[in-house]
């Protein structure tokens, strides 16, 4: 009876024995299957530079990365000028000049979209201002400075501001001009001056009255009058230290702030450059007033060779390149075309018949070095 008891003591063992284990897991662990594992980290400062642990990753650290708003104002862009200009800004006191002298033709960039407001203007750079400023007119007068390339920008600017009918600027004498030298103040306003004087808009008869500046003496005396009518039409003003400093150098901004005022304030050409009377050795006159909508009304008194003077004459006058065209009437409706060009020689300008009803006055006939007067 023991050893049946025994036998199947062993048996029950055996059977339980081979039952697979996850028969057990179910009934151990219930419906909560989870397998919760714990691992045990240490501070170590040896640990590996690569690793990346929760305190190393933190939403504090992606902002501090990531900035939300910018701090720092962009760059002035093309933008910001009406001209294109990345330093010229709305905010800044030549804004509206530099914009009237540019798209007036006046003035250009220095390139890259750069105006350079602050860089110093040159006396070849001023020239060709007033030379644009008179429209750029044709002429016949020779380079005869050395240190004015041919071809250069300012080559005709300097040609013409510097010839014997405007006189606006002269050179340093030796056939030095300077194109590249830096303007000062009064030898801006003395170029200026004397194109106004060339316009007749400077001083007519005597004037007298003192500048009130601290340096007003400083003034050297072939650029007096120039700063006195400068100063006078608010051109050029002094500084709020008192001074005027009239070596000082001139800006690019300064120029166009200037040009500006200028225009504003006589106009952007005032009159005709061929307004005026004109005779030649000859006794031949001639005689052109500017009727202000780019025509002159043209005089004429010509005496040609072995006839009387054909008097009398009146007609309309064109502005062409490097001259006139003219188209007179004399009081009985006869008809004479010419042309007023500047004189081969530089000196002077020649009338030239290009068509004619008198019988006095031919057709290819010349009337050589008028002179205005």
């Amino acid at each position: 009876m023991k050893k049946r008891l025994v036998y199947l003591i062993l048996c029950l063992v055996l059977i339980f024995g081979l039952m697979p284990a996850a028969s057990f897991a179910d009934d151990v662990t219930g419906e909560d299957q989870a397998v919760e594992i714990t691992v045990e980290t240490t501070a170590d400062n040896s640990a590996d530079q690569n690793d990346v642990s929760d305190t190393e990753f933190q939403p504090e650290s992606v902002e501090t990365q990531i900035e939300p708003e910018i701090t720092i104002a962009p760059a002035p862009t093309a933008a910001d000028s009406q001209t294109g200009f990345t330093d010229v800004t709305a905010d800044d006191w030549f804004y509206d000049d530099v914009n009237f002298a540019v798209e007036n033709g006046l003035m250009n960039g220095v390139g890259d979209n750069l105006f350079d407001p602050n860089g110093n203007i040159t006396r070849g750079m001023f020239a060709t201002i007033l030379y644009r400023l008179e429209g750029e007119p044709a002429f016949m007068n020779d380079n005869t400075y050395t240190d004015v390339a041919p071809g250069s920008y300012y080559e005709k600017a300097i040609i013409w501001c510097s010839s014997g009918k405007t006189n606006i600027v002269q050179g340093y004498g030796d056939n030095l001009f300077g194109p590249d030298d830096n303007i000062t103040r009064e030898q801006l306003a003395k170029m200026l001056y004397n194109y106004a004087s060339y316009k007749g808009l400077g001083f007519q008869g005597a004037w007298m009255f003192l500048l009130d500046y601290n340096d007003a003496s400083a003034i050297s005396s072939w650029a007096d009058e120039a700063m006195h009518w400068c100063s006078m039409n608010g051109l050029i003003t002094g500084f709020e230290t008192g001074n005027i400093e009239p070596q000082g150098t001139a800006t690019r901004a300064q120029a166009a702030k200037i040009l500006s005022m200028y225009v504003q304030k006589f106009g952007d050409s005032s009159v005709s450059p061929y307004a005026g009377d004109y005779t030649n050795a000859a006794g031949d006159r001639l005689s052109f007033d500017d009727n202000g909508d780019g025509t002159l009304t043209a005089y004429s008194r010509l005496i040609p060779e072995n006839a009387s003077a054909v008097d009398g004459m009146k007609g309309t006058a064109y502005p062409i390149e490097n001259g006139l065209e003219i188209d007179f009437t004399d009081p009985y409706g006869n008809h004479i075309t010419a042309k007023l060009l500047a004189a081969a020689n530089g000196y002077g300008y020649d009338l030239t018949i290009t068509g004619s009803f008198w019988e006095e006055i031919e057709s290819g006939e010349v009337f050589k070095g008028f002179i205005k007067q």
